[in-house]
């Protein structure tokens, strides 16, 4: 029980700091069996006092999915296929330079970057090209170039992509029964998730807090109320299942082990010479079993609330980072015997109290026993708060895309894939490619090449990607 105070309080500390607090996760409440009269702004500013700022409705996202996943395969098929090539150029050129003892770089170099390209393509017959079948698992179907087949491919998917993103943000598309709700405040989002919001029996019932975007299923936010419950009873009566077929080995082999049973067998007589206070008292058994399963019930009855929520009397005190350096100052002017401050009579008799307490020799075994069987009151997150960090005191900060975004489908926000291929020098291929590519999607060479064994070398300057960007925590 101890350890629930302390873990409870820790949170409570933790969910109060101002990069927590500030964060779009913290104040957004996601309604599930959500009636279709509430699927929109108005209504949800109305019901919650005008505290709503954005709302997010997810929908069907089946075809959007279908064709960003054929868009995503392609892409990735063509990035295989230009290494592929790239390295069997560069493996040719390479045994070419120590035959001649020519550079082939210095030729290149000379001319334009296709030309370039095609010097040293043109030493490799053309059915050595990378291929594929685009039947099913590459095993039949017709036999294409897997380079010249990719770009074909996106050059179709991607503007494809992106009208069906464009039409879905514009609203055609069939919603789900639920509602990611916004806030301006973290206590007004954590007003509206312990009301009552709707009048019907489990409408909006199922509410969650400070669920991430990257946390959610999207494909589970359809389910009504009905569907949750038909799925949720049918887990239950599985592993009401289970726990019975299971019960029946178990209850075999407790009869047998019983001692009065054993005992009859030859050879185990001895067993009935045992004292019977060895052998264990079932009653006083089954009492402490039963005790152990009230005790369980009951923390469980106190704790949940402070586990799955921030309780709100916590939001309406001040920063806990401005009370920390508060009491820090008083500590200190309590050590220095100083009676009197600006803060007034009470905060310096508190002082003092502590001090007169630290004087005292029993103090040390009072205040063992007080942790000891008061964890509410020495495990409270205005003791805890200091294991929390508060150095950084920045609120977050989000770009206008991000905000607007963040609680979208994946496949609603998904950018064309970039593509990132080695670097073979100045021999030209991998320009080649990327001069014949990036007119389809966008591709680099930047951050890798091919060494003298031919083998990819990490730039170790600059570690990250040409594609890379800021995650943003939400």
């Amino acid at each position: 029980m101890r350890e629930c105070f302390f873990y409870t309080s820790l949170q409570r500390a933790f969910l109060l700091t101002p990069q927590y607090a500030t964060s779009i996760s913290s104040r957004t409440v996601l309604f599930t069996s959500v009636p279709k009269e509430y699927l929109n702004k108005r209504q949800m500013d109305n019901l919650f006092n005008h505290s709503v700022k954005n709302i997010w409705i997810p929908g069907d996202t089946k075809e959007l999915d279908r064709i960003i996943q054929e868009r995503d395969n392609v892409a990735m098929k063509l990035e295989k296929g230009e290494i592929k090539w790239i390295k069997l150029c560069n493996k040719e050129r390479i045994k070419y330079e120590n035959k001649t003892d020519v550079n082939v770089e210095k030729v290149a170099t000379a001319r334009s970057d296709s030309e370039s390209g095609n010097l040293v393509a043109g030493w490799i017959p053309h059915h050595k090209r990378p291929t594929h079948r685009t039947g099913l698992l590459g095993l039949i179907g017709k036999k294409v170039d897997t380079i010249q087949w990719g770009r074909q491919q996106l050059k179709a998917l991607i503007p494809k992509v992106q009208s069906a993103q464009s039409s879905w943000l514009a609203g055609k598309y069939k919603k789900h029964c639920a509602i990611f709700v916004e806030f301006f405040t973290l206590y007004d989002a954590h007003l509206a998730f312990h009301a009552a919001t709707h009048h019907r029996a489990l409408q909006m019932a199922d509410r969650f807090i400070g669920i991430r975007p990257n946390e959610v299923i999207w494909q589970n936010l359809n389910y009504s109320r009905w569907q949750v419950a038909i799925r949720r009873y049918a887990a239950y009566a599985t592993i009401t299942g289970l726990i019975v077929f299971w019960a029946v080995p178990v209850t075999i082999i407790g009869l047998i082990a019983q001692v009065d049973v054993i005992k009859t067998l030859p050879g185990l007589t001895w067993i009935e010479n045992i004292p019977q206070v060895i052998l264990g008292p079932a009653f006083l058994m089954a009492i402490f079993l039963a005790l152990t399963i009230i005790c369980h019930i009951s923390l469980a009855k106190v704790l949940d609330p402070l586990l799955q929520s921030t309780p709100l009397s916590l939001q309406l005190q001040e920063d806990p980072v401005d009370q920390r350096h508060q009491m820090k100052e008083m500590d200190g002017q309590a050590q220095k015997g100083v009676g009197a401050t600006s803060r007034g009579p009470s905060n310096s008799n508190l002082g003092s109290k502590f001090v007169s307490k630290a004087n005292d020799g029993d103090w040390k075994t009072a205040r063992f026993f007080s942790k000891l069987l008061k964890p509410c009151i020495y495990a409270d997150h205005t003791i805890v708060e200091n294991l929390v960090h508060h150095e950084d005191r920045e609120e977050l900060e989000y770009p206008y895309d991000a905000h607007i975004h963040a609680y979208l489908p994946p496949s609603v926000t998904s950018q064309t894939p970039f593509l990132w291929i080695p670097s073979d020098g100045d021999a030209g291929m991998s320009r080649q490619e990327i001069f014949d590519t990036e007119k389809v999607t966008p591709i680099s060479n930047k951050g890798c090449k091919l060494n003298n064994r031919n083998q990819i070398e990490w730039d170790t300057d600059e570690p990250r990607p040409p594609d890379w960007c800021e995650k943003i925590i939400y």
